[in-house]
């Protein structure tokens, strides 16, 4: 794209089991022809394109069996032959449509092989993209506007680097005895010339230095390498060539102002990469048609699966959509977004220092770090020593708490059997103390019976 043209060519290709893959390549500009009425920048007019390929006769027989092949190199080391690969839209007169047509053939050899609509699509492989188109129907690149204006810098800087090695000498023939022989040496850079006394007193010698002449052209060549800066939208922070002071965000500021000159170029590669991907969805609606299962993986959400072609109903459709995407640059440099994440995780330290360890990843993704995947498997590795580690303690901690249990289980059950020995001692002796107070009181109840017989036998003898 850079030099003008891009050519990218897609393509369907079946393996053993049945299953079509889509294959991309880069096609050299210098073997692709364009059909020359198309003023399209990305081809889309284009009634015809051809490709020539320099290729091995094994390949070429893979290709077109069962055919004579015009080689163009025929030795025991090699055996190769020129194939043009044609694509033409024709009118076909049984469907009464336009159709893509495929032929191989040679200038010498004739048509090898002919294909009528090769894809079931109906459209030729190749994606095209031009940077510029000029009034001749020409492309060209990024760089055409800036070499007439290197050509100069070029010239100025051979012609300066000439003055610089040459000398031009003025003097008089009466200065010098041999005129040939001063010649000769003074042109030497290490010379020792003799010349008639008072030549150069009296100035009959002079030598014409180049120093106005080689400042002039400095001066000039940096005027045009200023302005090829300027028409290629470039300036010395897109070129990391600057070398002022200035503060962090003046630099971010020129640097996004210089990648702003290369937004056609953005643009246009954009433009391609949409009509690659559409021939791709294209590829993709009319040949995986076998029975197959996808797997859609969200880091966040869990992992889901879908099956296509497993009923008439369930088959590959592209619609619509209302989403439109756009390409912009991006406003701010990675150092001023590392220095940004450094505030915002110092702050955050002082705070939460649980988190931050979590929002490291999304710093690195948001710096486009390229070691995002190892920094995020680095500390899921050690939160699963952590928690490995945290779970061994907590088992040794439940360990140590059954001992402490079993313990206190002992010394409770021991008490409790020094209480029921007490208890049953206490029952001994309150049993015991009873008996003796029994025991104690029999006498005292004898007497008192006595006494109550006598006092009843006194009376009734009184009363006689």
């Amino acid at each position: 794209m850079l030099l003008g043209l891009a050519v990218v060519e897609l393509w369907c290709e079946k393996d053993a089991e049945g299953f079509y893959h889509i294959n991309i390549k880069s096609i050299p500009t210098d073997s692709f022809l364009i059909d020359c009425f198309s003023q399209d920048k990305n081809a889309l007019d284009a009634s015809r394109f051809h490709k020539k390929q320099h290729i091995a006769l094994c390949e070429v027989k893979s290709i077109i069996p069962d055919k004579e092949i015009y080689l163009t190199q025929d030795d025991i080391a090699d055996q190769r032959a020129f194939i043009i690969e044609t694509w033409a839209k024709e009118y076909d007169e049984q469907t009464r449509t336009l159709s893509w047509n495929r032929y191989l053939w040679n200038p010498n050899g004739g048509i090898y092989k002919t294909e009528i609509m090769p894809f079931k699509d109906n459209l030729h492989p190749f994606v095209i993209s031009k940077y510029q188109i000029d009034e001749q129907n020409n492309f060209y690149g990024i760089f055409r506007d800036i070499k007439p204006l290197q050509d100069y810098i070029n010239f100025a800087e051979n012609k300066m680097a000439n003055m610089l090695g040459t000398q031009k000498a003025l003097f008089e023939i009466d200065a010098v005895d041999d005129i040939d022989e001063f010649v000769e040496n003074i042109a030497k850079d290490n010379a020792i010339v003799a010349v008639r006394s008072g030549s150069l007193s009296e100035k009959k010698i002079e030598f014409i230095q180049h120093h106005a002449d080689l400042q002039a052209l400095s001066m000039k060549s940096e005027q045009k390498r200023n302005m090829a800066r300027v028409l290629s939208g470039l300036n010395d922070e897109a070129l990391a060539q600057a070398t002022n002071r200035q503060s962090g965000v003046a630099i971010a500021q020129r640097r996004d102002a210089g990648l702003l000159g290369l937004q056609y170029f953005i643009q246009s590669s954009d433009a391609m990469d949409r009509l690659i991907y559409q021939r791709v969805l294209s590829f993709m609606q009319h040949y995986f048609n076998k029975k197959q299962v996808f797997a859609i993986a969200e880091k966040r959400r869990a992992v889901r699966y879908f099956s296509i072609n497993d009923s008439a109903e369930n088959t590959l459709k592209i619609g619509s959509f209302d989403l439109v995407y756009n390409t912009q640059l991006k406003m701010q440099g990675r150092e001023e977004r590392f220095a940004h994440w450094s505030e915002i995780l110092k702050t955050i330290a002082n705070i939460r220092p649980d988190i931050v360890s979590e929002l490291l990843p999304l710093m690195l993704k948001d710096t486009d770090s390229q070691i995002v995947e190892d920094i995020e498997e680095v500390l899921e590795n050690a939160n699963t020593t952590q928690n490995e580690n945290a779970s061994a303690q907590n088992k040794m901690l439940e360990q140590e708490t059954q001992m402490q249990l079993a313990k206190l289980q002992a010394q409770i059950e021991k008490l409790q059997s020094e209480s029921q020995k007490l208890q049953a001692q206490s029952s001994i002796i309150n049993q015991m103390s009873k008996q003796a107070s029994l025991e104690a009181q029999e006498p005292q109840d004898k007497d008192a019976q006595k006494m109550k017989f006598y006092k009843n036998n006194i009376s009734k003898v009184d009363l006689r």
